[in-house]
């Protein structure tokens, strides 16, 4: 029986997984397209798109498997880890854009903060989960 119930829970988050990566394709292409015919004004602080190198898609990468872990999350282990990819995302595409001044050298201490936090949220969650199994017996 346990083994069924693990079994649906991974066919329910790779189902929500394709879901999520089929709209980013679709948003991406929008988007895109919309900028490129001139009906969408391209945002001054996301830089010009042209000039995008391979760090900017890596950063987006990253950002979007955190996304996808998200929203096909079947525990909070995998909402953790979605939580940390986009926050890694994030912090690559805000060093290379300079916001808020951030590069790589004077923002790299964010990363430890943001570990940090995971690694309370994991710690804490986990202490909440096996108490609730304490009481349950």
């Amino acid at each position: 029986m346990h083994c069924n119930l693990d079994m649906a829970g991974y066919r329910a988050g790779r189902m929500r997984r394709r879901l999520f990566w089929g709209g980013v394709l679709i948003a991406a292409g929008a988007i895109l397209l919309a900028q490129k015919s001139g009906l969408l004004a391209w945002p001054s602080w996301a830089g010009d798109l042209g000039s995008y190198g391979v760090w900017h898609v890596a950063a987006m990468l990253i950002a979007l498997s955190g996304l996808s872990y998200l929203a096909g999350a079947s525990h909070y282990g995998h909402a953790l880890k979605g939580l940390g990819r986009l926050a890694l995302g994030a912090w690559i595409f805000v060093c290379l854009q300079h916001i808020w001044g951030w590069t790589f050298t004077n923002s790299w201490p964010a990363l430890l903060i943001a570990w940090g936090a995971l690694t309370l949220a994991r710690g804490v969650w986990r202490h909440h989960l096996q108490s609730e199994t304490r009481n349950m017996i």
